[in-house]
């Protein structure tokens, strides 16, 4: 068998995604987020005396999801560090055929948008995936798949503009490292539009754990090094 063409490769990939997704459906931590999805609504409308939540699953417009490429090398490895200076072009490595965590992540998106019902029937949220580390079959793959596939910049400024609008946005960020989440946080970063924003990831406190009990040279703060001060002032908050 020769080589395979590009059309080839990405329809490999996509054929892998969805086995991927049989998984994930089938799992325990699927049937949970789902019912978290739902819960999480439900508290913030009690929180806001019943007169409607600013982030409920129903309503949102977009899942943005930041970190699929990186071959599963996690967000402190030469991936992460690749998605938090967005410079370096895409590497083989990040193969969503080849690699099973970035694989089951977007899995895991693509259910959310495909087979997570919302309240009256409401269309399902676009979803948007970014990631310096994509290859263009891993890129072709999540477009047929039914994802856009943007530059992470483009992506980030996609939450920004929702949110700044009043529509509520899922941000989805499986591997990123400290940097682009704060990135993220900073495009939401206003009394009005944070509450429309809910990140799916790594935990606020375990950031903040990790960012005081690590040495400095060590931290992975993402861009340049600087301290994730959203980050670790919502880990405060909630922590209070």
């Amino acid at each position: 068998r020769g080589p395979r063409t590009p059309a080839q490769v990405a329809a490999d990939a996509e054929a892998a995604v969805r086995v991927a997704m049989a998984d994930v459906e089938a799992s325990p931590l699927w049937r949970r987020l789902r019912a978290r999805l739902h819960e999480a609504a439900a508290d913030a409308d009690e929180a806001g005396g019943g007169k409607g939540a600013p982030w409920a699953w129903g309503d949102v417009s977009e899942v943005v999801v930041l970190g699929l490429g990186e071959g599963g090398k996690g967000g402190n490895g030469r991936g992460g560090r690749r998605a938090a200076r967005a410079t370096l072009p895409p590497s083989p490595s990040g193969s969503l055929e080849a690699a099973h965590a970035p694989r089951h992540q977007a899995a895991l998106a693509l259910l959310l948008v495909q087979r997570c019902p919302r309240p009256g029937g409401a269309p399902p949220p676009r979803l948007t995936a970014a990631d310096p580390a994509f290859t263009r079959a891993d890129e072709s793959a999540l477009a047929a798949l039914g994802a856009s596939v943007l530059p992470w910049p483009a992506a980030v400024a996609r939450v920004g503009d929702a949110v700044a609008a009043g529509t509520p946005v899922l941000a989805y960020l499986p591997h990123c490292v400290p940097g682009v989440q704060e990135a993220v946080l900073a495009a939401a970063w206003t009394p009005a539009a944070l509450p429309r924003l809910a990140l799916l990831g790594n935990a606020l406190s375990t950031l903040a754990s990790r960012w005081d009990s690590g040495p400095p040279g060590t931290r992975a703060g993402g861009h340049g090094g600087e301290t994730p001060a959203k980050g670790l002032a919502l880990a405060a908050l909630a922590g209070a």
